[in-house]
């Protein structure tokens, strides 16, 4: 240091200076912590509003089960990507049931085959298209953070599978459903149509049951972004295979009694006894196994 820059300093025009330089300084500083502190409190209000933290339906309703559907919906609302494809799952099926009924209706590609079997194909086709999405088959994949808590805290590990089987098949029920109802606003609708009504929504069901056990061996839970837990995820392709093959056996029994000149309203008759017994004892099995986990007292 110097001792004309002490003099310098010591003049009075650099202390004025000096003060106005010091007040522009105190007052930046209240600006950045008014403007860090309201961004804060945004990009807060933003999260809550992703994650939906906030929201509980059924409170009033003492039982464990809905809790754990709520612990369902929780994860569905913590990203916009999973929401999207819940919504999906539910408007893609009525969009092809349009698309598929146009066709039929104006003849567009000229096949006779889809004109005759056009009650043939229309449920299994509901059916595919209700089955195959990324809801049912990663739903432990999308817990992510949060599997951690699924396994160490004391949660049912059966409650939280049926409660993610019956998530899924309400997604996929809502899609059958309005696809059905488009189909009978084309004057289609008979008493069969009611009954391929109630096996497809008992296949879906079904099906839910069977696609999640890969992924509940093998979840995917490290991913930042979460189209890498659904869209990125192998074991979408692989849970196919667990309820793909009992579709194909039904479909084939459905074929095979047609062949045979079995009445229509018989073959569905006889096609829903079937998949009644295999939805319930499927059920069955599960809470079974679940007992027989159980140590005895």
């Amino acid at each position: 240091m110097q001792q004309s820059l002490v003099e310098t300093l010591l003049s009075l025009n650099t202390v004025i200076s000096f003060i106005l330089l010091f007040a522009l300084c105190y007052l930046l500083l209240k600006v950045t912590i008014k403007m860090i502190a309201s961004k804060y409190y945004e990009h807060g209000l933003l999260v809550s509003r992703i994650e939906k933290t906030t929201k509980v339906w059924g409170r009033d309703i003492k039982s464990s089960w809905f809790n754990y559907l709520q612990r369902e919906y929780w994860i569905i609302q913590s990203e916009p990507y999973f929401k999207m494809q819940a919504i999906l799952g539910s408007v893609l099926t009525p969009i092809c049931t349009i698309i598929f009924l146009m066709l039929v209706q104006t003849n567009i590609l000229r096949t006779e085959w889809i004109v005759n079997y056009e009650s043939f194909i229309f449920p299994y086709m509901v059916l595919l298209m209700s089955c195959m999405n990324n809801i049912s088959g990663t739903p432990y994949s999308r817990e992510g953070k949060y599997y951690a808590s699924s396994i160490t805290l004391p949660f049912d590990t059966q409650k939280i599978y049926m409660a993610k089987v019956v998530i899924s098949s309400c997604i996929s029920t809502i899609s059958v459903v309005i696809s059905y109802i488009i189909y009978m606003l084309f004057g289609r609708g008979d008493i069969i149509t009611g009954l391929l009504l109630l096996i497809t929504i008992l296949l879906v069901i079904t099906y839910n049951l069977l696609s999640p056990l890969y992924d509940r061996r093998h979840p995917l839970l490290e991913w930042t972004n979460p189209s890498e837990a659904i869209k990125s995820n192998p074991t979408v392709l692989i849970s196919l295979l667990y309820g793909l093959p009992l579709l194909i056996v039904i479909g084939l029994l459905h074929f095979s009694l047609r062949t045979f000149n079995v009445s229509p309203l018989m073959t569905a008759v006889i096609i829903l006894i079937v998949v009644t017994l295999c939805t319930i004892t499927l059920i069955y099995k599960i809470f079974d196994k679940k007992n027989s986990e159980c140590p005895s007292p």
